[in-house]
């Protein structure tokens, strides 16, 4: 998986790479915003999970969900029927691997 991953990102790279090499005699502010979010230099931090290691930022997020999402609704009066809003979703659930990595990024647009 981690594999995966890192080839990911490394192709991400050379291709942002590759538009900054293009971009570099054209337009220098769009060169800058190219390196910028490359090198995420000005990027907000959107949310920043807590830990000392990646282990620990693992058990946060997990956490984190585990309290969000792992609990029945809790409702004033227990004889309040809650409607099924949605019937049972064919949606896979396992690990995703490389062919599908590599499929769903070519459905996403840049």
């Amino acid at each position: 998986m981690l594999k995966c991953y890192s080839d990911t990102i490394e192709s991400y790279v050379e291709i942002k790479v590759l538009k900054a090499e293009k971009q570099a005699y054209k337009n220098s502010k769009d060169s800058w915003k190219l390196i910028n979010s490359i090198t995420g230099r000005n990027a907000r931090k959107i949310a920043k999970i807590t830990g000392d290691n990646s282990q620990d930022k693992l058990e946060a997020w997990s956490s984190h969900f585990k309290q969000l999402l792992g609990y029945l609704p809790s409702v004033p009066d227990e004889d309040v029927h809650i409607a099924q809003i949605s019937t049972e979703l064919n949606i896979r659930t396992d690990l995703f691997d490389f062919q599908q990595l590599i499929a769903d990024k070519t459905l996403l647009k840049e």
